[in-house]
């Protein structure tokens, strides 16, 4: 049974998917915040915006995925309809008058999209940030060409340089990393001495800051 979404929520949206419009949403959970967003960058394709020059913006790389597939698979679904049904289906988005021009413009919008350099740039505030650092990694006092670490390459980088500590640490005890392993060893009675170790890795700033 599908979902009917009432005439004054369906009216907001339109009005939130408007290219025109600077808008700023907040719904609950479920309520079709993607949708919009999805409604918005097709009407700004419609409108004849290049895809290059479109730039979504999300927290996570599911909900990236999500929405470019969403736009894929409607614009997909486009290239299939007849003019009575593809006509519905523009207005549906918020736009009220539909021609000709604009029903063959909707039959493109697929093929351009797909054949843009890079694809749509739907892309994590994490990933927007990477490409900025890189494009700019002078002004940015970073490295050039530097590569962002996943989680499996830093769990890796992680447990090879402890493991290099601690083994140095256990050949001199009397050092100073040797009596700092002791002295963490004893420490460590409620949270497993990994977990200790990795979390003064993760505040070395603010260790060595204090120190």
């Amino acid at each position: 049974m599908s979902r009917v979404i009432p005439n004054e929520a369906r009216a907001r949206q339109e009005i939130a998917s408007d290219p025109s419009a600077s808008v700023f949403v907040s719904a609950n959970a479920g309520s079709g915040k993607t949708h919009v967003l999805v409604q918005r960058v097709i009407r700004l394709l419609l409108d004849g915006v290049s895809p290059e020059r479109i730039l979504c913006i999300t927290f996570t790389k599911a909900a990236a995925a999500n929405m470019a597939e969403r736009v894929f698979t409607t614009l997909g679904h486009w290239v299939k309809l007849d003019d009575d049904a593809l006509s519905d289906a523009i207005r549906a988005t918020g736009v009220k008058t539909v021609g000709p021009s604009l029903l063959a413009q909707a039959r493109k919008l697929f093929a351009c999209a797909l054949e843009t350099p890079g694809g749509l740039k739907v892309q994590t505030i994490h990933a927007l940030c990477t490409r900025l650092l890189q494009q700019f990694p002078f002004e940015a006092n970073v490295p050039a060409r530097f590569s962002v670490l996943d989680d499996r390459d830093q769990a890796e980088l992680m447990q090879r340089a402890s493991l290099d500590v601690l083994l140095r640490a256990a050949a001199a005890p009397e050092s100073d990393a040797g009596r700092a392993l002791a002295f963490a060893m004893t420490s460590a009675a409620d949270v497993t001495f990994r977990d200790v170790v990795q979390e003064a890795c993760m505040s070395r700033d603010r260790l060595m800051a204090w120190v």
